[in-house]
């Protein structure tokens, strides 16, 4: 009786460590992981990695809550073995649905609710163990991200998208809140700075060159964008320029997402026009016109008005993550 106890309490304990740290993750300002990275904290700069990691953070706290839920099961089927010998089955039923509030309660709802209300100060104080778990389950968590890395490619989703969206509204936030007490920390100062620093360049650091960039034809079918999507995960695909009645260069491209949630592939793909900047266009103008306009690619123009490459509005927000 006394090792189900022990056995109970340590099921209880990491199912609330794993209940709350899962919620706290989920509810922790990355800006405030950035910024505290950036002025040298080692949690901080742990935390943001597995911010940047959800993938091995996710499966860590899913094994660990099922082997919290194993051992509390356990425990309490080997206390009805002693408690009420005689019942049986219906006595591991009945005390299992006796404690199963308790286990809610302790397990779930209490630890969520604290993590809730100071998510950054509890998975600061919890950051040690959550390495330690990580180590520890390392091993099923790794069969985990194969598995999830697996469907990805066969469905051709990716989390990418929504990552960027994300990171936008945060930096966007931030310097909001910046401009409204009207002083930046450190921190904040670095990442303005970084801002400033990539808003000068040209684009043609940043764009893809027209001989890596795969682009379909203006013949190519729907089948064609779905398979290039799935391929390499990319939802904009530019078309080839073509020669319109005016002799002058049309540039377009298509979204495979457009096409997904068409019931009936149409014949002729449903293109839009494609935004035009020159090698020199400096990043920030660049990375302003395409957010403005909810444009995801444009093409890049060199010296002599031909397509020179391909730029995507994710690899201009990404090139601002990892300046800072």
């Amino acid at each position: 009786m006394t090792y189900a106890v022990i056995i109970f309490l340590v099921g209880l304990a990491l199912s609330a460590f794993f209940s709350g740290t899962e919620t706290g993750y989920y509810r922790v300002p990355r800006m405030r992981l950035v910024i505290d990275a950036v002025g040298g904290d080692r949690t901080a700069r742990g935390l943001l990695w597995a911010s940047n990691h959800p993938e091995a953070f996710v499966a860590t706290a899913l094994v660990g809550n099922n082997i919290a839920n194993y051992l509390a099961s356990s425990a309490i089927v080997g206390a009805a073995g002693v408690l009420l010998p005689a019942a049986g089955l219906a006595g591991e039923v009945a005390l299992t649905l006796l404690f199963a509030p308790v286990v809610f309660i302790f397990g779930e709802l209490l630890p969520k609710r604290t993590f809730l209300k100071a998510p950054y100060r509890f998975l600061r104080r919890c950051s040690g163990a959550l390495a330690v778990a990580g180590i520890i389950l390392a091993a099923p968590t790794f069969l985990l991200w194969v598995v999830s890395r697996a469907l990805s490619v066969v469905t051709g989703s990716s989390i990418q998208p929504l990552r960027m969206a994300v990171r936008r509204r945060e930096l966007t936030d931030a310097f909001a809140e910046g401009q409204a007490v009207g002083l930046l920390s450190p921190a904040q100062r670095e990442l303005a700075q970084a801002t400033f620093s990539l808003g000068g360049k040209p684009l043609r650091e940043f764009m893809t060159p027209v001989a890596r960039q795969p682009r379909l034809t203006a013949r190519a079918e729907a089948e064609d964008v779905l398979r290039l999507a799935r391929r390499h995960q990319v939802d904009a695909w530019p078309i080839e320029p073509s020669t319109i009645d005016e002799g002058e260069s049309r540039y377009a491209y298509v979204r495979a997402s457009r096409l997904v949630t068409t019931k009936d592939l149409p014949p002729d793909l449903p293109t839009e026009p494609l935004m035009v900047f020159s090698e020199s266009t400096p990043y920030l103008h660049a990375l302003t016109q395409l957010e403005s306009s909810g444009t995801p690619m444009a093409a890049v123009l060199g010296a002599n008005r031909r397509v020179t490459g391909y730029v995507y509005v994710e690899r201009l927000q990404q090139a601002l993550w990892e300046t800072t």
